[in-house]
């Protein structure tokens, strides 16, 4: 049921405008990007725009309770969703609906609507959240890169520890919200409310990703702000579950609310304006994953990518292979002086699976390179890429090169130059850390690594060698971007590629674009000797080495690692 003025229009309003696809039940909506939450555009948003065309088949105004499957993130863009009614009873109807992008189904649910006008609560057995007045409270600002927090206003007692940096470890949270623009809250926004907030295990240091969410809608809220109270109570086997409550200015309960959600890293959620960012080694653990656009690639494959920072667009392509862009986060600080366009391969991160699996093949990926060139409208385009990532960009620039102004290649994969390290110069490398107490783990992991074991523990507790200090920041930075889902990107990288070299070099020899090869001198898999024998094959080629950093200066030397490479973008 809808409180809004007649006449009136709202942010959320104008964009869950429903257009009639011509079947009954179904309707076009362009979903937009100004409601995305971490990782993709937010779940509840997503409910709220299928319940809205829900209702227009219900009998009855008011969604009582609706429950959602997730299947796959949502992005912004067209979309189709088509609504059924199930039954209609004398009380109380029952529907279903599904919301589509590009043929695939994000989100499906099941709900149950009646008449809530006039609903008494007849036993209370809690209490409103016990919160100072909202002009008493703190303004809690919205998170950089995600635009829903813009379109709502939050406000608490105090600022929640997550935001400073230091998470309290309770997962627990009340605060006042309303919506930015003015909008009242009714029962169709109720479920989007309930999952509009930052989710409660940020305060154990943690964030996570919806599954599952189901919502009951107790009555119509009044108008003013509504007070919310969320905890978690239970993290296990990399899920938690959210419950959450809606009390609005009467005091009165309108909606609860329980979700299963998906575990995530913290370093998946992007910085907060203000917070301290820094571990107590100084060094900063980069920001990740926020909004992600989303395009179509050349076969249709949804490929996802975030855009952070200010400035000419610089493209970065991560590593791994196979794994989510996030562990790039800002590069060092490049995001101040560039906006990085940062995208996940497909199948990894936020980026659909492809239908061929043969399309994981290097030799393919240029082609979504291409498509992402093409999308973001550039003649040519600065390429930054990292390890794995720079044998795709080196040979994209071979097929490509009028398209690449600048080619940066970080801690560089030179298989596609047929540069190779010896076994004896990696090795002694490797063995200047033989002392760290970490030593003989780590090492056996590398060389059954090296071997062809690319498992996740494995690759985990290689970490070690792959940065100059093993410190807070590194173990926060080494698990980003891994998951088990990515496995067919990795396994498909190099799967019956046969690199032509020659055809390569040839390519490279009509690349009149600078560039820079980048190696940390502790780097396990690339050494400064390696990237000096890749130069002697392009012709406007710089090298540089950062002292005191392995296979990720931006983590182990932030700023040396940003003035070199600013300094070439100039």
């Amino acid at each position: 049921m809808t409180a809004v003025p007649e006449g009136a229009e709202f942010d959320f309003d104008t964009e869950t405008r429903l257009v009639p696809g011509g079947a009954d039940g179904t309707f076009q909506v362009e979903i937009s990007d100004r409601w995305s939450g971490i990782a993709s555009v937010n779940g509840g948003f997503l409910m709220a725009t299928s319940l809205k065309a829900l209702a227009t088949v219900m009998p009855f105004p008011d969604p009582v309770t609706v429950s959602g499957f997730y299947l796959r993130p949502g992005g912004a863009g067209p979309a189709v969703v088509t609504a059924e009614l199930i039954r209609a009873g004398r009380t109380t109807s029952f529907g279903q609906a599904s919301l589509l992008q590009a043929g695939k189904e994000v989100l499906r649910l099941t709900a149950a609507f009646a008449g809530l006008a006039g609903v008494t609560p007849q036993y209370m057995g809690a209490t409103p959240p016990k919160l100072p007045a909202p002009e008493d409270c703190r303004p809690v600002r919205g998170i950089s890169g995600i635009s829903m927090a813009r379109r709502f206003e939050y406000r608490a007692a105090s600022v929640p520890g997550w935001m400073t940096g230091e998470p309290s470890g309770d997962p627990f949270a009340e605060f006042w919200i309303r919506f930015a623009d003015g909008r009242p809250a009714d029962t169709l926004t109720l479920p989007f409310i309930v999952d509009a907030c930052p989710p409660a295990v940020l305060e154990l240091g943690m964030s996570s990703t919806t599954i599952e969410l189901t919502v009951h809608v107790r009555a119509r809220p009044a108008p003013g702000w509504l007070a919310c109270r969320t905890s978690t109570r239970f993290v296990a086997g990399g899920y938690h579950e959210e419950d959450f409550e809606v009390w609005d200015s009467t005091g009165a309960l309108v909606a609860q609310s329980r979700q299963l959600a998906l575990v995530r890293p913290f370093g998946s959620l992007p910085a907060c304006p203000g917070a301290q960012e820094k571990t107590k080694s100084g060094r900063r653990i980069p920001d990740s994953v926020g909004h992600m656009p989303r395009f179509a690639s050349y076969d249709g494959t949804e490929i996802a990518y975030r855009a952070a920072g200010d400035g000419p667009p610089l493209v970065c392509l991560s590593g791994g292979p196979g794994r989510a862009a996030e562990y790039l986060g800002n590069l060092g600080g490049l995001d101040k002086a560039r906006q990085l366009i940062l995208p996940d391969a497909r199948g990894v991160g936020a980026s659909a699976d492809p239908a061929d699996p043969a399309t994981f093949r290097v030799d393919r990926l240029i082609a979504d390179v291409e498509s992402l060139r093409r999308h973001l409208g550039l003649e040519r385009m600065d390429l930054l890429a990292h390890s794995a990532g720079a044998i795709l960009a080196t040979l994209y620039a071979a097929a490509y090169p009028a398209r690449v102004s600048r080619l940066l290649l970080i801690a560089p994969g030179l298989h596609a130059v047929g540069v190779e390290g010896s076994d004896d110069a990696l090795a002694a490398v490797i063995e200047r850390r033989a002392a760290q107490p970490w030593y003989p783990a780590a090492r056996a992991a590398f060389d059954t690594m090296v071997a062809g074991d690319q498992t996740i523990p494995v690759f985990l507790a290689s970490r070690p060698l792959f940065y100059s200090r093993w410190d807070e920041a590194a173990q926060a930075h080494a698990g980003l971007g891994i998951a088990q889902r990515h496995a067919a990107a990795r396994s498909g990288f190099l799967d019956g590629v046969e690199l032509d070299v020659p055809a390569v070099k040839a390519g490279l020899a009509k690349l009149t674009a600078p560039v820079l090869l980048c190696a940390g001198d502790q780097d396990p898999l690339v050494t400064p000797a390696m990237v000096r024998e890749a130069a002697s094959f392009i012709n406007d080629a710089t090298v540089i080495v950062v002292p005191g950093t392995g296979h990720f200066p931006w983590i182990d030397d932030p700023s040396a690692f940003a003035t070199e490479v600013e300094a070439f973008l100039r």
